[in-house]
């Protein structure tokens, strides 16, 4: 039976009543919905009736289900249910992730860097949740990221997307998921992820990636969003992947001549370094390094804010016994004036006439 496409008010696999469409691609739609018993908001994924064609694509829809459901991470989006067919076709349920991507905040422009370490931090921590679970993301990017408002005003960064993710090796000897994960999914000289943000040896082979082109992912990411371009500016296509299977990535110019700038690239420098060797060999490295960059930024802006408060304090008296001196100088002035001005009425003054009074006899 040919799947019917999801409108408002429509109930995807018989438990999720749709409210709205929150996001679209070229092979499916996200919808806001509610449990029709519970109540509660979640998310849906549905693919495209075109997308629908494609075993491939089925395949790698049932991974993305197979591979969230083995991580547990608040920097990951959380898989809650998955019905492999229904009227709507296949549908992935997952938690409600409210908020902009990082691409949409790196797009209004004014992020400074201290958000972007933080994001970075974020990522890094659902990466290290999705390795120890064996997963590869391999399509880390400003839009995989939801930046979700907690109710205390922090922004934290959650992952999602993993249509192009693969586990390093099958985790149950049946089912489809596994058998093709041996297999895997995309042809071998095809490219999965997006160009600008994929390490040169996943353009080369996707078959053989590991965990390091997440961290080069980070690495790239940051570049992008301290230095407002990508790091082989806006060359795209072939081009591109000629150039960044040939080429290291230039060296990240951070704007800060400090030693908070030099850690800073010396981290993006390390994590989006060409040979797999040189780079971090590991998520947990990377998160390492950054949070002993943000450490040392934190402390500097206390620093800062100390040094200003040092000032205002020593500063105050200093205006205060001014004032103090000059309002003594100038009682003194009248004080001088006014014993002056008195001494010469006093010379000046003529001597009393004192009436007599003449008495009649």
């Amino acid at each position: 039976m040919e799947a019917r496409p999801v409108r408002s008010g429509s109930v995807i696999a018989r438990r999720y009543r749709a409210v709205r469409k929150i996001a679209s691609g070229a092979m499916g739609e996200v919808w806001e919905a509610v449990h029709v018993e519970l109540a509660h908001r979640v998310a849906v994924k549905v693919l495209r009736a075109d997308a629908l064609e494609s075993r491939e694509i089925l395949v790698r829809f049932a991974r993305e289900a197979f591979l969230l459901a083995h991580v547990q991470s608040e920097h990951v989006v959380r898989v809650i249910d998955f019905a492999p067919r229904g009227r709507h076709g296949p549908a992935l349920v997952m938690e409600l992730v409210e908020g902009p991507t990082f691409a949409d905040r790196l797009h209004e422009g004014g992020v400074s860097l201290a958000e972007s370490v933080d994001v970075a931090i974020d990522v890094l921590h659902g990466l290290r949740a999705m390795h120890e679970a064996r997963v590869i993301h391999r399509d880390v990017k400003p839009g995989n990221v939801i930046l979700r408002k907690l109710h205390d005003g922090r922004t934290r960064a959650v992952l999602i997307d993993l249509g192009v993710g693969r586990m390093l090796e099958p985790v149950c000897d049946d089912g489809d998921v596994a058998m093709d994960e041996r297999a895997e999914v995309t042809s071998a000289d095809r490219v999965v992820g997006t160009i600008e943000y994929m390490a040169p040896e996943q353009i080369v082979s996707c078959q053989t990636a590991g965990p390091l082109v997440d961290v080069y992912a980070v690495g790239a990411m940051l570049w992008r969003a301290v230095a407002g371009e990508h790091p082989f500016g806006d060359k795209h296509g072939a081009d591109l992947i000629q150039e960044k299977v040939r080429t290291p990535v230039p060296r990240l110019r951070s704007g800060r001549r400090d030693s908070i700038g030099r850690r800073l690239e010396n981290v993006v420098e390390r994590a989006v370094a060409f040979s797999m060797r040189d780079r971090y060999q590991s998520a947990d490295a990377m998160l390492d390094a950054l949070e002993s960059l943000r450490s040392a930024m934190r402390d500097e802006a206390i620093g800062l804010e100390e040094s200003a408060e040092d000032i205002v304090t020593v500063r105050a008296p200093r205006v205060r016994s001014r004032r103090r001196k000059a309002l003594i100088a100038i009682a003194a002035v009248c004080a001088t004036a006014l014993a002056a001005l008195s001494t010469e009425l006093i010379r000046h003054t003529p001597p009393a006439v004192h009436e007599v009074g003449v008495t009649t006899q």
